[in-house]
């Protein structure tokens, strides 16, 4: 079981650079755990490529995969209140956006013990404070 990051999923979703990594990663452990924020910014992002290449058919593959491959094996993690709480403390002690502090909240929030419990992300700034949290990061 995985923590992952907006970031390290898009490229599940969407061919990138970081795609044969993230699917090696996630062929080794299908239990995904995602923030109620993931699901948002994933739309979010799917639909920006779209808008931005005019890709219709690409936009509906990636929504697809999210649809078949992503969310049978995926556990949202949607408490709001406790993960908005523990994000405040981690805007105060990490130079994060909110949406990282949520997805790092919603982490913290789910691990009884963060070193069991990697996080996966593409973002070096997360990745840090994932660390500095006690999380093993992965890639």
């Amino acid at each position: 079981m995985r923590f992952w990051d907006t970031s390290a999923i898009i490229p599940l979703v969407a061919l990138e650079e970081t795609t044969p990594l993230i699917r090696e990663i996630l062929a080794a452990d299908r239990n995904v755990i995602v923030s109620f924020l993931t699901t948002v910014e994933i739309t979010s992002a799917i639909w920006r490529k779209s808008r931005e290449t005019k890709d219709d058919d690409a936009r509906r593959e990636s929504e697809r995969r999210v649809r078949d491959f992503l969310e049978p094996h995926w556990t949202v993690v949607d408490e709001v209140e406790p993960i908005a709480r523990i994000a405040r403390r981690l805007l105060t002690q990490h130079p994060l956006r909110t949406a990282d502090a949520i997805n790092l909240a919603a982490a913290i929030h789910i691990a009884r013990d963060p070193e069991a419990l990697p996080f996966v992300t593409n973002d070096k700034r997360l990745k840090s404070a994932a660390q500095s949290e006690g999380f093993p990061t992965l890639p």
